[in-house]
């Protein structure tokens, strides 16, 4: 609990008994008024999407593991991206004043605004899932696997809007053979009309 991997998935607050031991430079007492339980704020905790400007490109997911677990690797301000550097774009050293506003979080979509002096990469806490889909200002993005198993998509300096939204291909699978069953019922149905009227 004490790494800036435990920061980056978001934990604000953590149960624990009366006498848990914490880093207590970045926890604090929350609420003590349960006889067994205490809650604990993790004063570090970062927001679920962030901007950075550094990035490590690395060929697979061990070695995103590996990456991630440097002493060195700090998620606030850099990602780690499996891929090749051509996927992104030019980063450097964090820009100053760069901003990240949540506008739609629901299960299906979000939406996110993004205004940086710098090119950067907005990363999600949120896992890596097939069925997302990106866009940045309505043109169709490609979300990176980042940080082992979350997302992230490049976008350039300047003020954008990010919207991701889920489209699983198993829905679409079970829609076009619905689809496809209500066609073959319809035309069953068709035929044994016809052939009534025959006799």
């Amino acid at each position: 609990r004490s790494t800036r991997l435990y920061d980056f998935l978001g934990v604000r607050y953590v149960l624990g008994s009366k006498e848990i031991v914490l880093d207590w430079n970045k926890f604090e007492l929350a609420f003590d008024g349960d006889p067994a339980v205490n809650v604990y704020h993790n004063k570090t905790a970062m927001p679920r999407a962030i901007l950075v400007q550094r990035a490590t490109f690395v060929a697979d997911q061990e070695e995103a593991w590996t990456r991630i677990h440097d002493a060195a690797f700090d998620p606030a301000t850099s990602v780690v991206l499996e891929g090749s550097a051509s996927e992104g774009i030019a980063g450097g050293e964090p820009a100053v004043g760069g901003k990240v506003s949540v506008r739609i979080y629901e299960p299906d979509r979000i939406e996110i605004a993004v205004d940086s002096p710098a090119g950067g990469y907005l990363v999600l806490s949120d896992p890596f899932y097939p069925g997302w889909r990106a866009r940045l200002d309505g043109s169709p993005i490609e979300i990176l696997r980042a940080n082992y198993a979350f997302r992230a998509v490049p976008v350039p300096a300047g003020a954008h809007t990010v919207t991701m939204t889920f489209h699983p291909g198993s829905w679409y699978a079970g829609l076009s053979l619905s689809l496809a069953t209500l066609a073959a019922l319809a035309v069953m149905a068709v035929a044994r009309s016809r052939h009534r009227n025959r006799q």
